[in-house]
């Protein structure tokens, strides 16, 4: 007789050994069903295996019933009459390896045998072959410890998952006694590790609907667990932690067998930074509802108040003027302080329309380069005369060369300046001074040559705790009190701040307490390939708003070399207006943008609403062209073969520099 616990040839037998003897035990305890085999059969199996069988038959399953719980036996072949029933009984009865005896015309189907764990087919017209049993006995045995073995295999890989998992997993049984908590269950509830076993299940949560948390707070019982696992529905909670944070999760109840016990699998999933996410989305699409109402309102009521705006100021310009008839000194009086105020109101409006295009990308950049000194010097000669009228002097300090240019819409740094000049007028008490320097610094992310603009002032100063908010719309500080004071809309700093950043720099203040104060912006110095990157930037801008494809294409001249040994200067400038003239009239579109690089003799061609197939078209069509085309010099014709290179908008390159780096290095390719 074999006893529950495995002997140490079963425990080689389970390990999956391919050996077939050895898969076998030194005493072979065979049980028989509904089936007798003969002495003279036991004894020639006993003999094949070279080993003792201890032989227990039984006249049916149910009679086999008892013993095979309470006992493992080695083997058990069983003869069964009503297969149907009986399979489906042979599979609760123990583990281990099953032979079934049957006839051809009798064999159950696949899925039964397997629901059985029946692993050999011997049927009753080769028995009572000693032999034929005998290798079914081998086969059975070997297939049985390969099961065990692949069994102990997946149950520890597993209770691996299980064990790592970032889910909290809980087992208890249906009175909330916890069967089993995984380390993250341990961690969320507060349970020293392995010491969560036999307690009761005590959780208390708040119901989560949609971002809201309800203020009730729920236990998590035995008949809300039953509950939860009937209706098999994800319920999102909040639970405060063992280390004292409320988090949310998804929780999930499921029926589950601990060992041959019912109980119910609690898994929780945190997802508090997926409803963080969510929450943040939300107000994120709340406030661009907000300010597209915001924008459009500024837009209509701006445009509407403009026409009866501009008919008052006139009306009151004619009244005062005695074109309606006669007006006496006190009239002009309030004819003058009316007049005043539809200014100031005209003012107010222009200022909030112009913030609505610079924050809504409307507003249209004239980019170019242009001297700087001349620039400031004009500005100079503007405010001098009204710093005059004020009994205030100006000064001016120019640093720049005379050849360096700045990049950048003019009139729009013309208002910035403007801006900060009519700031310091208001402020000062004896002077103003305006000043510009070349420096160093950084513009898109680089460094690279930029120039300052000072406006400073004698005035009584900034405090340092006002000086955050200075550049937020509608913030007035050292604002006069009574209704003698100056009234501004509080928007020319924050519109001076979108200009300047459009233009890629920075712009802040210098100031203490009654010690005037100093305003300061950065503007790119000109070079080159700023034009180039302007371009690239607004072909991105575009792309990125129509959320369509764009691309950039950079042509070189194969044998530039060769061009520049044959041609003077004067023909290499007259080949390329032609060959820019060739491309234009022939290979581009009208929507195409074609910039010549003076400096590296390069070709760009931005291509708007141009995927990367099309951009190859068009690049075949180029070089085709040029090939049958012939360009003079030297009195000779030469026919030209080019070298393209091609980036696309966003699959290459999602910023106008990296998009342009792209392309350059297409030309090597």
């Amino acid at each position: 007789m074999i006893s529950n616990e495995p002997t140490q040839s079963q425990s080689a037998s389970k390990a999956g050994n391919n050996n077939a003897t050895s898969q076998l035990p030194e005493e072979y305890c065979l049980v028989t069903i509904n089936h007798s085999l003969k002495p003279q059969t036991i004894s020639s199996i006993s003999k094949s295996l070279q080993q003792n069988i201890s032989l227990h038959q039984f006249k049916d399953l149910e009679a086999a019933k008892d013993y095979l719980s309470q006992n493992q036996p080695d083997s058990i072949v069983a003869d069964l009459d009503d297969q149907e029933k009986d399979i489906r009984n042979l599979a609760r009865c123990c583990r281990a390896p099953k032979i079934l005896i049957t006839s051809k015309e009798d064999i159950p189907d696949q899925d039964k045998l397997k629901l059985a764990g029946v692993h050999e087919l011997v049927l009753r017209e080769d028995l009572p072959n000693a032999a034929i049993l005998t290798h079914h006995m081998q086969q059975a045995a070997e297939r049985f410890a390969l099961e065990e073995n692949l069994k102990a295999s997946s149950e520890k890989h597993f209770q691996e998952i299980i064990e790592n998992s970032s889910e909290a997993i809980i087992v208890v049984n249906p009175d909330n006694t916890i069967f089993y908590t995984n380390p993250a269950a341990n961690n969320l509830i507060g349970f020293e590790n392995k010491k969560s076993t036999g307690q009761k299940l005590e959780l208390h949560f708040h119901s989560l609907d949609g971002l809201q948390k309800s203020a009730e707070l729920t236990s998590l019982d035995c008949k809300r667990v039953s509950f939860l696992a009937q209706t098999q529905e994800t319920t999102e909670i909040s639970i405060k932690t063992s280390y004292g944070e409320e988090r949310a999760f998804d929780l999930r109840v499921t029926d589950v067998k601990w060992g041959f016990l019912k109980g119910y699998l609690i898994a929780l999933h945190d997802i508090t930074n997926i409803k963080r996410i969510s929450q943040l989305t939300a107000e994120i699409q709340e406030k661009s509802r907000l300010d597209k109402l915001k924008d459009e309102f500024i837009s209509i009521v701006s445009h509407e108040m403009r026409t009866p705006l501009t008919i008052v100021k006139g009306a009151v310009s004619n009244i005062k003027d005695g074109i309606a008839g006669p007006v006496t000194d006190m009239q002009k009086k309030v004819l003058e302080t009316t007049n005043r105020n539809v200014d100031r109101l005209a003012r107010i409006i222009n200022d909030l329309l112009d913030l609505s295009r610079l924050e809504s990308g409307k507003a249209k950049m004239n980019r170019k380069p242009f001297h700087a000194n001349k620039f400031v010097e004009e500005i100079h000669q503007n405010f001098k005369n009204i710093a005059e009228e004020k009994s205030l002097s100006m000064q001016m300090q120019n640093n720049c060369p005379d050849d360096l240019l700045i990049y950048g819409d003019y009139d729009m740094i013309t208002q910035v300046v403007t801006n900060l000049l009519s700031n310091a007028l208001r402020y000062a008490q004896s002077s103003i001074s305006i000043e510009l320097s070349p420096t160093r610094g950084e513009s898109m992310g680089k460094e690279t040559d930029i120039v300052t603009f000072s406006i400073s002032d004698d005035g009584e100063g900034i405090p340092l705790d006002k000086q955050a908010n200075l550049f937020e719309k509608f913030e007035q500080i050292n604002r006069p009190s009574g209704g003698s004071g100056y009234k501004g809309t509080g928007l020319g700093l924050a519109i001076s701040q979108q200009i300047v950043q459009m233009h890629h720099g920075n712009i802040w203040v210098e100031s203490d307490a009654n010690k005037g104060a100093k305003f300061k912006f950065t503007i790119p110095v000109y070079h080159q390939e700023d034009e180039l990157l302007f371009l690239v930037e607004n072909l991105i801008d575009q792309a990125d708003k129509t959320k369509d494809a764009a691309s950039l294409m950079v042509i070189n001249i194969k044998d530039h070399a060769i061009v520049l040994e044959k041609c003077d200067e004067e023909e290499i400038a007259l080949l390329y207006s032609e060959l820019i003239n060739t491309l234009r009239n022939q290979a581009l579109r009208k929507s195409d943008v074609l910039h010549f690089r003076r400096d590296t003799k390069q070709l760009v061609v931005v291509l708007p609403n141009t995927d990367r197939k099309i951009a190859e078209q068009i690049a075949a069509r180029i070089c085709k062209l040029t090939r049958n085309a012939a360009f003079s010099c030297q009195n000779t014709e030469l026919n030209l073969e080019l070298v393209i290179g091609i980036a696309c908008f966003p699959d290459d390159a999602t910023h106008a520099s990296d998009l342009l780096k792209q392309a350059l290095q297409g030309l090597s390719t």
